[in-house]
C-alpha cells in the first residue's frame, strides 16, 4: 500500500495524508508558542510533526520547494523550517520528493489564482469547507494530487 505525506511548508502551511491516491486525513502544520524578545510567536513543533510522520509511516514525503525571488532577500523563517522538515522526510520516510510550485500550480492552471484559487480547486475536487486561513492545508492537498497523479501516468 502506498502512503503519501504531501506538505506545504511553514508556520501557516499545512500536511495531507494519503493512501492508494485517496485523502484519507490534513492537518494544519503543528505550532507551540515561543517567546522571542519578550514578543509571542507560533513556531513549527518538529516533535508534533514527526509524530504525525511516524503515526502514518511507512511513507513517501512530497514537499514544496522553497525559493527567495529576486529582491526578497534571505529569510530563515522560510529556510529552516523547510530544511528541518526536509531532514525529517529523510530520516523518517522512504523517499522525499521537492516539488517545485510552479510545476503543481501550472497542473492546475492555478497561476494568478493565489490562494483563493487553491481553496476553491480543494472545495469543488473534495467537498471540503475550507476558509482563507486554510490555504497552506489546501495546497497540501494540492501538492498530493499532483504527485499521485504523476504516479498513475509511470
Amino acid at each position: 500500500m502506498t502512503t503519501l505525506l504531501s506538505i506545504d511548508a511553514g508556520v501557516k502551511g499545512g500536511f495531507a495524508f494519503w493512501k492508494e491516491n485517496e485523502l484519507v486525513a490534513h492537518f494544519n502544520t503543528p505550532t507551540i508558542k515561543s517567546k522571542v524578545n519578550g514578543k509571542t510567536t507560533q513556531k513549527i513543533d518538529y516533535k508534533a510533526c514527526a509524530e504525525l510522520i511516524k503515526e502514518f509511516s511507512p511513507l513517501d514525503m512530497a514537499i514544496e520547494e522553497q525559493f527567495v525571488k529576486e529582491g526578497q532577500g534571505y529569510s530563515k523563517n522560510i529556510f529552516v523550517p523547510y530544511g528541518v522538515i526536509v531532514g525529517l522526510g529523510h530520516a523518517l520516510c522512504r523517499e522525499v520528493i521537492i516539488v517545485p510550485a510552479v510545476k503543481w500550480k501550472r497542473a492546475f492552471s492555478l497561476f494568478k489564482k493565489g490562494k483563493k484559487g487553491s481553496i476553491d480547486l480543494v472545495s469543488k475536487v473534495y467537498g471540503l469547507d475550507f476558509k482563507l486561513k486554510d490555504d497552506g492545508v489546501a495546497e497540501a492537498i494540492l501538492i498530493g494530487r499532483y504527485i499521485n497523479l504523476l504516479r498513475k501516468v509511470k
